[in-house]
C-alpha cells in the first residue's frame, strides 16, 4: 500500500509529465538505500537496494549533492539501460533523508523541465520520508493531496505538522511552495496558538494579526486546524494558506476539521 500511495502521490505525476523510463525513490538507511517505490515502464529495473558508498546514487544521497549525467556510462548507471541520469538528494532541516533517481534510455534524456519536476517532487518527499512513522506521514500526504484538489484555486498551501515534543512542531507533509518553516516552536505564530491554545485559527487577513509567522508574501489568510488524540490533546494540525483573504467560511473549516479527526489515529 505505502508503494502505491508514492508512486500516485509523488512519483507518476512526474513520470507523466517527463520523458523518463523510470523515476526511483530510495529511503537512506543505516545499511544503505533501501528502495520505497518506482513509477515508469522500467520502474521494475530499480535495484531493491544501494549501497551509500562505492556507487554514483550512494555518495550522492549520503553528501546530499545532485548528480545529474547527460551520458552516463554503463558502469555508473543506477537502471540497466540508462543512458542519461539525474540522482536528487530528498533532504529535511539539512539532512539528507532519501533520493529520487530519474532515468532516461536516450542521452540528455534528463532535461531542465525533468530535472525542476523530480526537485519539486523532492521537497515534498522530504518532511514524509523524514518523519518516524511512514503510514502517518503518508495519511498525512494523501489529506492534504486531497484538500489542495477540492479547494484548488484557493487553498494554496496545505500541511500537516505534529509536535515532536512539548516545544516544537514538525513538518510532516505538504502541498504548494517549499517552506523553510519545516520546524516551528509550539510559542511561534498562528500554528503555535492552535495547538497552544488547542482551538481553530482562523485569520481573515494574516497582516492584521501580530501572531502571524510570515512564510510567502502572498499570503492573506490562514487557517490553522488542531489534530486531536483520544483525549482531546492537540498532537498536530492542519495548516491551509490562502492568497486571498477571508477565503474560510464555516463550511471550508468543517471540511478540514473533518479531515483532522480523519488524521487523528496516526498522530
Amino acid at each position: 500500500m505505502s508503494q502505491q500511495a508514492y508512486v500516485r502521490l509523488f512519483l507518476q505525476p512526474v513520470v507523466d509529465e517527463c520523458e523518463v523510463m523510470a523515476l526511483a525513490l530510495y529511503r537512506i538507511t543505516r545499511d544503505g538505500l533501501v528502495l520505497a517505490a518506482a513509477a515508469g515502464d522500467e520502474a521494475g529495473s530499480a535495484p531493491a537496494s544501494l549501497p551509500l558508498g562505492g556507487c554514483p546514487a550512494g555518495t550522492a544521497a549520503r553528501k546530499g549533492e545532485r548528480r545529474r549525467v547527460h551520458e552516463v556510462e554503463a558502469s555508473d548507471a543506477t537502471l540497466p539501460d540508462a543512458a542519461s541520469e539525474l540522482i536528487e538528494p530528498v533532504i529535511f532541516d539539512g539532512l539528507p533523508v532519501g533520493a529520487l533517481v530519474a532515468a532516461s534510455g536516450v542521452p540528455h534524456g534528463v532535461d531542465d523541465w525533468t530535472a525542476q519536476l523530480v526537485a519539486l517532487a523532492a521537497s515534498r518527499l522530504a518532511p514524509v520520508l523524514a518523519w518516524p512513522d511512514p503510514a502517518a506521514a503518508l495519511a498525512a500526504a494523501e489529506v492534504v493531496d486531497g484538500l489542495s484538489a477540492r479547494f484548488e484555486g484557493r487553498f494554496d498551501w496545505t500541511g500537516v505538522y505534529a509536535r515532536t515534543g512539548a516545544d516544537d512542531l514538525q513538518l510532516v507533509a505538504f502541498v504548494g511552495e517549499p517552506t523553510v518553516h519545516v520546524r516551528i516552536p509550539v510559542s511561534t505564530g498562528l500554528c503555535g496558538a492552535a495547538v497552544r491554545e488547542n482551538a481553530v485559527q482562523n485569520v481573515a487577513d494574516v497582516r492584521a494579526d501580530p501572531r502571524y509567522l510570515a512564510c510567502s508574501l502572498r499570503t492573506r489568510s490562514e487557517l490553522v486546524v488542531p489534530i486531536r488524540d483520544a483525549a482531546g490533546n492537540a498532537v498536530a494540525e492542519l495548516d491551509i494558506d490562502s492568497d486571498r483573504a477571508g477565503t474560510f467560511p464555516a463550511e471550508a473549516v468543517a471540511v478540514v476539521e473533518a479531515a483532522a479527526i480523519a488524521l487523528a489515529p496516526h498522530f
